[in-house]
């Protein structure tokens, strides 16, 4: 089992091992998902994750700009779901 302490003012140092387990580094932000008696740590996709989405859009003539919008609304909704965001 892996610990680590929680200072006075609620600072923790991740270990090594969660580290490495995560590939998180340093300036990485973090999502702290709340589970009844426990929670799950995850890398925050980020901006730029989205970025990207529309990349390629005039390449290909069997795309137009709404049906884009359609496919990008779509994965949204599920990454909400999964988040347990609200739609």
């Amino acid at each position: 089992m892996i610990t680590s302490q929680v200072t006075k003012r609620g600072q923790t140092t991740l270990p090594r091992q969660v580290q490495d387990a995560l590939q998180i580094e340093p300036g990485r932000k973090l999502v702290y998902e709340i589970k009844k008696d426990s929670v799950v740590i995850r890398q925050h996709p980020g901006v730029m994750a989205s970025f990207g989405a529309l990349k390629g859009l005039g390449k290909s003539p069997n795309l137009d700009l709404e049906a884009v919008r359609a496919l990008e609304k779509d994965a949204w909704a599920a990454h909400a779901a999964q988040e347990g965001l609200p739609k």
